[in-house]
């Protein structure tokens, strides 16, 4: 790669954004000269399927026309290390015509060949227009990218940057693992170095996709009874389980590291979320809440004067397979109800882990979790893909 001319690259499109996107909103007209201006500048970058689509498309937006549906579609099929296009993201109003060069990365081998599959893409930037600067935007999903229907085929892959990933660990799931668990707890990811968390996150991004399409109500076929917030917090809760599951088999196995990136995972699951965002708003964090109180009553998270103490990973995977066993058996019993059923039955067995003050509040956290969350609402947790 040359790195000079991917700058310049940036650079160009950073210039012409600031005239182009203010049409996006309002799918207005782009004036000739500027949408001009902007395809000789991709194709005079690279020379490829997804330049020649966008060039096609951005060039359409004079007319009216807001499609890059087919540009999104070539950087799926080349798996393309240039991804650029006219982009809306209600979580990054920074978002417009923006592009970003990346790396593709893998879950190691012995995942990949256990756990098939290409669902996502797990990335690494190396230069990107300033529409992904900020720090909080970790993902680029399908349905960003601007086209009439603003939906998504079922072929096109989200995009998690990893780096981002691994800074945000270090920058706030390992202050709680310091502040507020036990010396004792999560002896590996306490000590985990940057290489062991990029391998970590690699194949829990993997594995999270993966899982998603596995169980009895997999993801797309089930998408829309798993959309109300809280049958969104328990398939979130069920995918970073089965992750954290996966990898402790795979230690069993005698992959070296698979033991560490069990607990990397399983304290993002367990107690990033819901410090960092509000349980009633983002499925995530509830996800996370309800997490934390199953594994408190079920006693392999313990309060003591030195912090919480999380069980030994045995201990703890015997009771993660209890939780997945739950789910896994209320999800049996829903495969042929309806949606409103399912959300229903969804939320009993969330408010059997998760308080909640009746009908006109809100879900309230364990007095444990609000402990941290209280204790650390000075801190700056803006670091994060807000679900």
């Amino acid at each position: 790669m040359d790195f000079g001319a991917t700058l310049r690259f940036v650079s160009a499109i950073n210039e012409l954004r600031r005239d182009f996107n203010p049409y996006i909103a309002g799918r207005g007209k782009v004036p000739q000269p500027l949408t001009e201006a902007i395809s000789r500048t991709a194709r005079a970058f690279r020379d490829d399927a997804v330049t020649r689509a966008f060039a096609d498309e951005v060039s359409a937006t004079s007319d009216g026309v807001w499609d890059f549906s087919r540009t999104r579609a070539a950087i799926d099929a080349t798996s393309s290390t240039l991804i650029i296009g006219a982009l809306q993201n209600p979580y990054n109003e920074l978002q417009g015509l923006d592009c970003l060069i990346l790396e593709q990365l893998s879950p190691d081998p012995e995942f990949l060949e256990t756990y098939p599959g290409s669902f996502a893409r797990v990335i690494a930037l190396k230069a990107s227009s300033d529409g992904f600067s900020p720090n909080s935007c970790v993902a680029l999903f399908g349905e960003h990218f601007v086209t009439p229907q603003g939906g998504v085929e079922q072929h096109n892959k989200a995009c998690y940057f990893v780096d981002r990933f691994v800074a945000r660990y270090n920058k706030i799931t390992k202050m709680l693992i310091t502040n507020y668990l036990h010396s004792g707890s999560m002896p590996l990811a306490r000590k985990a170095d940057d290489k062991v968390i990029l391998r970590a996150m690699c194949v829990w991004l993997h594995m999270h996709e993966y899982s998603h399409r596995t169980g009895n109500m997999p993801l797309p076929e089930f998408l829309d009874f798993k959309t109300p917030r809280d049958a969104a917090s328990l398939e979130e809760l069920r995918v970073d389980v089965l992750t954290v599951l996966a990898c402790y088999e795979m230690a069993m196995r005698g992959h070296p590291q698979a033991a560490a990136y069990a607990e990397i995972v399983f304290t993002e699951r367990c107690f990033r979320y819901a410090v960092q965002y509000d349980i009633n708003q983002n499925y995530d964090a509830r996800g996370c809440a309800i997490l934390f109180n199953w594994l408190v009553s079920l006693g392999s998270i313990k309060d003591s004067p030195n912090g919480l103490v999380v069980a030994a990973l045995p201990e703890l995977v015997s009771a993660l397979r209890r939780i997945i066993a739950t789910i896994d058996a209320l999800e049996e019993t829903l495969i042929r109800a309806d949606r409103a059923t399912n959300a229903a039955e969804k939320t009993r067995l969330v408010r059997t882990h998760l308080d909640w003050q009746g009908p006109a509040t809100k879900y309230v956290q364990h007095p444990l979790m609000l402990r941290i969350t209280n204790d650390m609402a000075d801190q700056d947790l803006r670091f994060a893909y807000a679900s």
